[in-house]
């Protein structure tokens, strides 16, 4: 039988901070509307353990998932491999990964989000783990929208593709009462862009579920690189949405969970397994020194400029990469029931591709898991080009976008660790 602990700890930062997700910002937070949040999750089948964290930040970079996962197997004794790291992927949390974004990645604020995430898988694996029963929900969300155009342009595109499924793992203990829930959902955070911290709707969906059934209320975003919540301004375009706004969607959002928990499938867990692989994701041929160089001194944005720079850094010390490691973890409850975490800004075509691959299962899938990349297009978008083709790459430090092979890589392994 499965029994876990839980916990959860305040992440936010008591100063003002540089904000990750949008270049645009040009100075430190000033306040929050909301705290910021990990919770931690400890899985014990009596065999095997797992510890689950999420966290509200945009993400983790792959050396920092690394730092975090040893860290929390030496608190806990949990292997690293069995640790998942996730976050909601909130663009009003702390800048704490090394990207390429307005202002300066503060060592201080690193470390202590760092700690805090050790401290909450630790203090989750100090609590006496309960024996709980689990089951499965999928509500159908209709919050959000896909936000890719024909083209590649920007803009609400009711027509694009869109992950509706909200699914709910529910751990339910021997008294009938909820001790936690996990809950994955394929829609960007990105209500707001000023520079108020705190966590966008699905903040106010753990809320909801804990103050309606209580127990800790963990949530990952699905495979929505390509989504974002549907504010709409007069003219029809995307605009920023007021915090009652998101207070009230994402606590509708957590409804359609609740809701859909009447009717949730039972698991039975005689044990849980997980599995990490690696995929090399290839590139497209990176710049010559002398383009990066040109880039550096002559391109009209500052980030891309900065992000040349650090390219031709890079290059004085080694050959830049043609592949980038892309982790995959799988986490299986039974032979219907599985969770796929991962690594990075996966478009919807990708994780509807992985569900539609097994119609008799419920498999739920994460992204913006363990050491997150940039946007991962799926073959389908190539020709159009776009933000998430080749227009995001420069944010994460990469020498050059995504090959149109990256879809199938991705695909091929998840099914070859559920199949």
């Amino acid at each position: 039988m499965l029994s876990i602990s839980t916990s959860k700890i305040d992440i936010t930062p008591d100063k003002p901070v540089w904000l990750d997700g949008f270049g645009n910002r040009t100075k430190r937070s000033e306040g929050s509307y909301h705290p910021l949040y990990a919770k931690a999750l400890i899985l014990d089948d009596g065999g095997t353990r797992a510890c689950l964290v999420t966290a509200e930040v945009l993400g983790f970079d792959r050396r920092q998932s690394a730092r975090v996962k040893d860290a929390i197997s030496g608190a806990t004794g949990i292997p690293p491999d069995h640790v998942i790291l996730t976050a909601t992927h909130t663009h009003c949390a702390p800048r704490i990964r090394d990207t390429v974004m307005p202002g300066d990645l503060e060592p201080d604020v690193q470390e202590a989000f760092e700690q805090k995430v050790a401290a909450v898988a630790a203090e989750a694996a100090a609590q006496p783990c309960q024996p709980v029963s689990v089951s499965f929900s999928r509500g159908r969300g209709r919050f959000g929208v896909n936000r890719r155009l024909p083209g590649g342009r920007r803009g609400p595109n009711p027509d694009g593709p869109m992950d509706r499924d909200l699914d709910t793992f529910w751990f339910t203990a021997e008294g009938g009462e909820v001790a936690a829930s996990f809950t994955i959902y394929a829609c960007h955070p990105t209500s707001r862009g000023d520079y108020l911290m705190g966590g966008d709707f699905p903040a106010f969906l753990a809320d909801q579920i804990e103050a309606k059934v209580g127990g800790n209320a963990l949530y990952a975003m699905g495979c929505g690189g390509d989504t974002r919540p549907h504010f709409a301004g007069p003219d029809g375009n995307f605009r920023q949405a007021e915090i009652a706004e998101i207070e009230a969607e994402g606590r509708a959002l957590a409804d359609v969970a609740l809701h859909a928990r009447t009717r949730a499938e039972p698991v039975p867990v005689e044990r849980i397994t997980l599995k990490t692989a690696h995929v090399p994701l290839p590139l497209e041929p990176h710049p010559s020194r002398a383009d990066y160089a040109r880039i550096a001194a002559e391109d009209r944005n500052a980030l891309i400029r900065q992000w040349a720079g650090r390219m031709l850094e890079a290059m004085d010390h080694a050959p830049l990469p043609r592949y980038v490691p892309f982790e995959t973890q799988t986490l299986t409850f039974s032979d219907a029931v599985q969770a796929v975490f991962l690594a990075g800004e996966v478009v919807t075509d990708i994780g509807l591709r992985i569900k539609r691959r097994f119609p008799n299962r419920r498999v739920a899938v994460a992204a913006y898991s363990n050491g997150i990349v940039a946007y991962v297009p799926s073959r389908r978008m190539h020709p159009e080009g776009g933000y998430e083709v080749n227009g995001s790459h420069f944010y994460y430090v990469q020498p050059a976008p995504f090959t149109a092979d990256v879809e199938d890589a991705i695909a091929s392994q998840v099914e070859e660790m559920i199949g």
